[in-house]
């Protein structure tokens, strides 16, 4: 077993969540390690815990999942863990890829362009149907798109951004550091801005999509008050050519805001997509009697019951 930064994890082959630039922009402030086991290789955002000397961990957020190397010993991972001070890891699946045996926690949702059949097959279906009208009628109106592909300066972008976030009212979940937004733009030929604009060349809608070697990731988006409904849907219409040109077999959307099925985002990514994936999620106790105690701790001050498996981090 050992502990290892991310820079030192071998890229080749691996989706870009795994990507050091892309970890580095997850996590700014915390501590990333990689566990590297014989039969696993587990990213971990590692985090102290309020009032004690202690740790826990959790999957980067996105898709970094657990990277199985046959039939993997937990009750080793666990030790490994505990070992270094980690009370527990909250671990989640990628979508497109096959879930690690650990009984879950919860799953959820998401939606996909499929892209192994060619960019002609990627919108076809009933399912699809509202995005072809609307990417017509976007055409019709004369909008166009641009991917800029490594963009090295966001600024722009970000501004467009928190202005989205801030008319949404999203949380501060949702808002990033300057470190953050560096990051990214280590990601490099990884990285696609995808702009759309009107007729006289008035920004509408922008994205910034990832790619690995097999999947392209849609990341983060922002739009205008005065965007129009249909020019949003030219966005995938040029991520999609631009995976294709790189050899992905899909384009994932991923999923809502809340989990829930009848979640609006989800929704209207699967209007989209033609295609459905599920992640996972589940729980890794690592240290016992620490979790309980903190667990029981957190009970006892709050009154509430816990909803969420590392209980002593709920809001």
């Amino acid at each position: 077993m050992s502990l290892i930064a991310p820079e030192a994890l071998h890229q080749d082959g691996l989706d870009v969540y795994y990507h050091p630039a892309y970890l580095r922009s997850v996590a700014v402030g915390a501590e990333i390690v990689i566990l590297v086991r014989d039969d696993l290789v587990l990213p971990l955002v590692v985090k102290p815990i309020p009032g004690s000397d202690l740790r826990d961990a959790e999957s980067p957020y996105g898709y970094a999942a657990p990277l199985a190397r046959g039939t993997v010993d937990w009750e080793g991972v666990r030790a490994d863990l505990a070992a270094a001070g980690i009370v527990n890891a909250f671990l989640r699946s990628h979508p497109l890829q096959p879930w690690i045996d650990l009984p879950e926690v919860f799953s959820g949702a998401t939606a996909v362009i499929p892209l192994a059949e060619g960019r002609a097959a990627a919108f076809t279906g009933g399912r699809c149907a509202t995005h072809r009208s609307q990417v017509n009628r976007a055409r019709g109106l004369g909008f166009v798109t641009s991917t800029e592909v490594a963009p090295m300066d966001l600024a722009a972008f970000r501004a467009l951004y928190e202005r989205t976030m801030a008319r949404l009212g999203a949380t501060a979940f949702y808002h990033f550091p300057d470190a953050s937004w560096t990051a990214l733009t280590g990601l490099g030929e990884h990285l696609a801005l995808i702009t759309v604009r009107d007729a006289v060349g008035a920004i509408h809608n922008q994205a910034l999509f990832l790619r690995g070697p097999q999947f392209a990731h849609y990341h983060l988006s922002a739009r205008t008050d005065e965007a129009h409904n249909a020019a949003g849907n030219l966005l995938f219409e040029a991520a999609a050519d631009w995976a294709c040109a790189h050899g992905c077999t899909a384009l994932h959307l991923g999923g809502g805001t809340t989990g829930k099925a009848d979640d609006g985002l989800l929704q209207y990514k699967k209007r989209i997509g033609r295609q459905d994936a599920t992640f996972h999620a589940a729980g890794l106790i690592c240290r016992p009697a620490d979790h309980a105690a903190l667990i029981a701790a957190w009970q006892a001050r709050t009154g509430g019951a816990p909803r969420w498996f590392q209980a002593y981090r709920q809001p």
